[in-house]
């Protein structure tokens, strides 16, 4: 019996194959990771919050939670600070534009803050949960 593998393929997979020969070693970081501290009162509630992202400046978290004030069960909420040594602010829900009714989650936003990504089983999808993006022309702007 006689294997073909186009050469388009043999070379990758070569390459593929020499990486998990050789590179099976130990991942060495220049870095630890202290011992966790929980965001305090401010940031969390006696409700469910999850899902935490934070931006590529430091200055802002969002995340899921089940706090009252929202439009659905699980909404979509931001804390700021002024920098990064400076406590969260009081969290904002998102607002009915991002948040419906029905569960909204996961939220994902852009290194220039401008679009965000979350995760929702709101009506018009296509299954359970869906994948949804929105936009703001500036930061200051609601979504």
């Amino acid at each position: 019996m006689k294997l073909f593998v186009s050469s388009k393929i043999s070379v990758p997979l070569i390459g593929f194959c020499a990486v998990l020969l050789v590179g099976t070693g130990s991942a060495v970081a220049d870095f630890t990771f202290g011992e966790p501290v929980n965001l305090g009162p401010t940031v969390n509630s006696s409700y469910w919050e999850a899902h935490p992202y934070i931006s590529a400046d430091g200055l802002s978290l969002y995340f899921g939670s089940q706090r009252p004030g929202g439009s659905g069960d699980y909404d979509l909420w931001v804390t700021r600070r002024a920098t990064i040594e400076d406590d969260w602010e009081i969290p904002a829900n998102l607002g009915p534009t991002v948040n419906s009714s029905s569960d909204d989650f996961g939220p994902d936003v852009s290194p220039d803050g401008l679009i965000l990504h979350f995760a929702s089983d709101r009506p018009g999808g296509y299954g359970s949960y869906d994948l949804w993006v929105t936009s703001r022309a500036t930061l200051d702007d609601d979504w």
